[in-house]
């Protein structure tokens, strides 16, 4: 059984990888995919239902991937501080390495897979995104940092990040990850930082 689902994980990866770069280049079809992975049309068919559970999974992927990579920046630091400026700077350095992954993501937002499989794509990234919180939880009940709710915490976080990557990946912006580097981080702990006085 363990070698049937790992010959199964070898294949969706090689779809996905597949998939990521079809969609770089604007030419995400399932022919296409089948033919740049070497899987079978049946067998794409097979584990992600459709185009749009392609898209799904790859959207997941990329999205742990970079969930990921910001609590590896975040685990290492130790003030309330710190981990927002990490969390932020791992953001700006996964967009600038994994340029498509990060095109792919912030292209989503109104995609019709999305929509089809939203509240899976939730439920994926909901126990990443809790383990992430969880590195600030214990700053937050020691009043370094002001107490929200968890959905304005991704925002205030997390959204003049997405904002930043959109733009800087949409090339006509004229925005510099160097320079937003040396500003942003810095801004967005101030957002969450507890009011002096």
């Amino acid at each position: 059984m363990a070698g049937k689902q790992q010959r199964g994980q070898e294949t969706s990866d090689k779809v996905l990888k597949a998939a990521l770069k079809l969609f770089s280049q604007h030419e995400l079809s399932i022919e296409r995919l089948s033919e740049a992975s070497a899987v079978s049309v049946g067998s794409i068919y097979h584990h992600f239902g459709n185009l749009n559970g392609v898209s799904a999974a790859l959207y997941q992927k990329s999205m742990a991937d970079l969930l990921e990579s910001i609590i590896a920046a975040v685990k290492s630091e130790s003030s309330a501080r710190d981990k927002v400026l990490a969390q932020s700077r791992a953001y700006m350095e996964w967009t600038r390495e994994k340029k498509a992954a990060a095109r792919f993501i912030h292209a989503s937002a109104y995609a019709p897979y999305m929509q089809q499989y939203g509240d899976e794509i939730r439920k994926a990234k909901e126990p990443i995104l809790r383990e992430l919180m969880g590195f600030f939880e214990g700053h937050i009940r020691a009043g370094e940092m002001i107490p929200l709710p968890l959905p304005l915490y991704e925002i205030l976080l997390i959204g003049p990040l997405a904002e930043l990557a959109r733009r800087w990946l949409s090339g006509g912006s004229g925005l510099d990850l160097d320079q937003a580097a040396d500003h942003l981080p810095e801004r967005i702990w101030r957002s969450v930082a507890p009011r002096e006085g």
